[in-house]
């Protein structure tokens, strides 16, 4: 009977009092770069608010801490976290334990009125001057058990409790890299097609129409963008007198784009604004002429709409020669559309 009173009674205290125990994990990747002084501000805040670290990683370039953050200190952190840098990563898991903690005071009133009897009963075999006997080791152990039992659930039980209307935080802090070599790189496979349109800035005769259009077949290879292009152009119009100008340009390049961090690195399905840059090479033919002729080409672009399995965009770049740098020169305008292969 006392048992179950005791269950009644625990169960009455976890519902009539409306106890909600939630464990919320939050966890944060965020790049800055000024590193040194992103990880100072994370330091201050932390030593400010008596925060206590369970796990702390660090290197030249990053840091990795755990620690538990009360609920009233989120939004603080929140706006530290913008502070810091660029956030790539802002995940929430949020676990109910409450039918968990429940069980463990239900599991831990039985044991503790387990022990109880046990306690009864080897009381009485020391008043019968029998604690040596097979059977008051016995019970013993068995007391011991059930203490150990309820020592390893009212430690769970604690960790709840500690845990209640708090954050467990896993913040990575690392400082923002920009050269190609970043170990952040993702490789992609989207194949895909571009129509360009040059215009000439100072058509010449013997060189240059004043116009050109082509068709080339692009290849994105990083989710940064990089990417290589083959195709050519062809002249709008070319004088059947004039047997020298370059009527068609077979073209080839390796290309890179470049999110601003300002901007949301393109995180957005539409309308992520970019800059970047190609640099190739095309032979450049004529009836009568041909001439290899390389170049580079700097741009500004505007993806129309992403996905994750296409991407429609558009750019802008100014045409760039080494040789023939004044009649060849111009500016390019062209859209593209690639997909996940």
């Amino acid at each position: 009977m006392r048992f179950i009173f005791s269950i009644i009674s625990v169960l009455f205290l976890s519902y009539s009092f409306g106890q909600d125990y939630t464990t919320t994990t939050l966890n944060n990747v965020v790049y800055s770069m000024d590193y040194t002084g992103a990880k100072q501000k994370v330091t201050q805040f932390i030593q400010k608010n008596n925060i206590a670290i369970s796990y702390q990683d660090e290197n030249k370039q990053s840091l990795s801490l755990h620690f538990n953050l009360p609920e009233n200190l989120y939004s603080k952190y929140d706006s530290l976290v913008e502070s810091c840098g660029y956030s790539t990563t802002k995940k929430f898991n949020t676990i109910n334990n409450t039918i968990r903690v429940s069980e463990l005071k239900i599991d831990i009133a039985h044991l503790q009125a387990k022990q109880k009897e046990y306690s009864v009963l080897l009381a009485k075999i020391e008043e019968k001057n029998e604690g040596k006997t097979e059977n008051y080791l016995n019970f013993w152990r068995e007391k011991q058990n059930l203490e150990d039992q309820i020592h390893q659930k009212e430690r769970e039980l604690l960790n709840f409790s500690t845990t209640k209307n708090q954050y467990a935080v896993e913040l990575f802090l690392s400082e923002e890299l920009t050269t190609t070599d970043n170990a952040r790189i993702k490789f992609v496979n989207m194949p895909g097609g571009e129509f360009s349109f040059l215009n000439i800035d100072s058509p010449t005769e013997g060189i240059s129409a004043a116009n050109y259009q082509g068709y080339f077949l692009k290849y994105l290879f990083t989710q940064g963008k990089s990417y290589i292009s083959l195709g050519v152009y062809k002249a709008n119009n070319v004088p059947t007198s004039d047997s020298l100008m370059f009527s068609e340009l077979f073209a080839y390049s390796f290309g890179q784009d470049f999110y601003s961090r300002h901007l949301g690195r393109g995180s957005r399905k539409f309308l992520n604004l970019y800059s970047g840059y190609s640099i190739g090479g095309m032979v450049a033919t004529g009836r009568t002429s041909k001439e290899d002729i390389f170049y580079i080409a700097p741009s500004i672009g505007l993806e129309i709409y992403k996905n994750k399995y296409l991407l429609i965009d558009s750019k802008v770049n100014y045409f760039i020669p080494f040789m023939h740098n004044k009649e060849m020169r111009g500016l390019s305008a062209n859209i593209s559309l690639s997909v996940v292969f």
